[in-house]
């Protein structure tokens, strides 16, 4: 290692290095799960190992930059996975089409066009005092399902949105003794 680097910038050297070990635990994280007690240890293993060389070799080395570029790689992998969602929500997005709703397929992607489609419904009131048949002339026919028979129609929506997307989301409508839409919202199975 070339000392003039390390003596001219010895925070931005020690935070590369940090930020170097902490992506190299992470990639053993999910690479090789067997080695995920390992990997976990490693960056506190070094940051023991630079606080002592710290006390050993006095201020050229620096254990707090190790220990943020460490933490800095975490903090940018998680924020991205936990802020994903939201950005493909405002992505993938689009306005009400009922022919397009309607000829939707129950394609199983992970964003179909009724999911892209349903905050537009939700958001503009589209289905506000609608009779039964007006909203299956928007809509279409209900889809088939043992879920939510307390609701009059169920339209399935997609996979739910969200870093785990493990249920499906779905529109639901209730009608009141009016025969008029009373209620609807999407919900989760």
């Amino acid at each position: 290692m070339d000392l003039a680097v390390l003596r001219r910038w010895p925070r931005l050297t020690f935070f590369a290095f940090g930020a170097i070990t902490g992506a190299i635990a992470f990639w053993l994280l999910f690479a090789w799960p067997q080695l995920a007690r390992e990997a976990f240890w490693l960056p506190w293993l070094l940051i023991v190992v630079v606080v002592l060389a710290r006390i050993r070799l006095g201020r050229v080395v620096r254990p707090v930059a190790f220990a943020v570029g460490v933490f800095a790689v975490y903090a940018v992998t998680m924020g991205s996975m936990l802020a994903k969602p939201a950005f493909e929500h405002a992505f993938y997005r689009r306005p009400f089409d009922p022919v397009r709703w309607k000829r939707a397929e129950a394609a199983r992607t992970n964003w179909p066009l009724r999911l892209r489609m349903v905050d537009d419904i939700i958001g503009n009131r589209l289905l506000d005092g609608l009779t039964r048949d007006s909203v299956e002339r928007l809509l279409g026919p209900r889809d088939r399902t043992d879920y939510f028979a307390d609701w009059d129609l169920v339209y399935w929506l997609g996979p739910e949105r969200g870093m785990i997307r493990i249920d499906s989301e779905w529109l639901v409508v209730r009608f009141g003794p009016d025969g008029r839409v009373r209620e609807y919202r999407i919900v989760r199975d």
